[in-house]
């Protein structure tokens, strides 16, 4: 209880999960929660933030090969540096 508030995390299938890691898993929630760390969040957070390095080296990666690739590229409609305005924006 955190807050005043009971809530429940399933730390995965029985079929996957073998019973001592969950009890392991448990036994490190229990510690968060002695610190008044909520678990969940936590768990929620540390999703968010393997997400939002996963985002960047996406970025890189299409920085860069937007870079290499920019010079064959030909359009008329639009001079070089509108084109790879836009595209940045498309990958933000």
């Amino acid at each position: 209880m955190l807050a005043g508030r009971t809530r429940e995390m399933g730390l995965g299938a029985l079929s996957i999960v073998p019973l001592a890691q969950a009890r392991a898993e448990a036994v490190k929630c229990r510690v968060l929660l002695k610190d008044k760390i909520d678990p969940i969040e936590a768990r929620n957070a540390e999703c968010k933030a393997v997400e939002t390095a996963a985002a960047r080296s996406f970025k890189i990666a299409a920085i860069s090969y937007i870079d290499t690739q920019r010079p064959g590229w030909k359009n008329a409609k639009l001079p070089s540096n509108e084109r790879t305005r836009w595209l940045l924006m498309a990958i933000r």
